[in-house]
């Protein structure tokens, strides 16, 4: 017998309590993410090898600390999102390099912040609510249009790595799960690097493997970010290959 027809003869009580059950657990990648007080539950999808989009039976946990930033957003403002910004950050001046608190220490001092950072173990936290305008990516633009001042028009993703240290599998995960359900909620026309569009001032992120990222990417990410593949390639003097971040 066929597993077809084993279905069929499940008891309409055990198939109602396992359809509950899936109602329940993130099963479907279409569906909105739940969002509690401080936490919001995101599939994570991954592709077969026929291209068929499913959900891993894992998920990925948002934690959302938008109460505590007052820094770096102006909440007044709303964008107009169509872009998702790549960055990488550290703790520049602590041994512990990796410290989300010396991370967000950095970020008040300078007075900026991405919507989502994103920690080694692959927690990620929401600092600034997406709708919102964020300071992350200053001053920018995007390569193939006119456009500038991506602020308004992005949603920005940190995630803690350096340039000797990339980011881990967790982080790959995470932010592959994160871009997925962005990709599901809004239009998005470009994910980008902080490099690809302020190549002057910023290398980020660093350390990145983009095809080990991009085979965890649904259909409408990947077809969001292939259009990086036709940025022209920006011409920098020696002196701004050495200064920029």
């Amino acid at each position: 017998m066929n597993q077809r027809k084993v279905l069929f003869f499940i008891p309409f009580s055990v198939l109602v309590l396992a359809l509950s059950f899936c109602n329940t657990a993130c099963a479907n990648t279409n569906e909105t993410p739940r969002q509690s007080n401080d936490t919001i539950i995101v599939p994570i999808v991954a592709t077969d090898e026929v291209g068929e989009v499913k959900t891993d039976s894992q998920c990925i946990e948002i934690k959302d600390i938008t109460n505590e930033v007052s820094y770096g957003h102006n909440p007044e403002a709303k964008p107009n999102v169509d872009v998702i910004v790549l960055h990488s950050c550290y703790h520049a001046d602590s041994p512990d390099t990796f410290s989300i608190e010396g991370v967000i220490k950095q970020f008040i001092q300078y007075d900026v912040a991405s919507h989502y950072l994103i920690a080694r173990d692959g927690l990620i936290l929401r600092l600034v609510s997406e709708d919102h305008v964020a300071w992350h990516a200053g001053k920018s633009a995007l390569p193939t249009t006119k456009r500038t001042g991506l602020n308004a028009t992005s949603i920005g993703i940190e995630t803690i790595c350096s340039k000797w240290n990339g980011p881990t599998e967790e982080q790959y995960t995470a932010l592959a799960g994160l871009v997925n359900d962005i990709c599901e909620r809004y239009e998005i026309n470009y994910i980008v690097s902080h490099e690809d569009i302020a190549p002057t001032r910023r290398s980020d992120p660093w350390c990145f493997n983009w095809n080990r990222f991009k085979a965890k990417l649904s259909e409408k990410a990947l077809f969001a970010i292939s259009k990086r593949d036709r940025f022209p390639k920006p011409k920098l003097t020696e002196k701004q290959r050495r200064t920029r971040m």
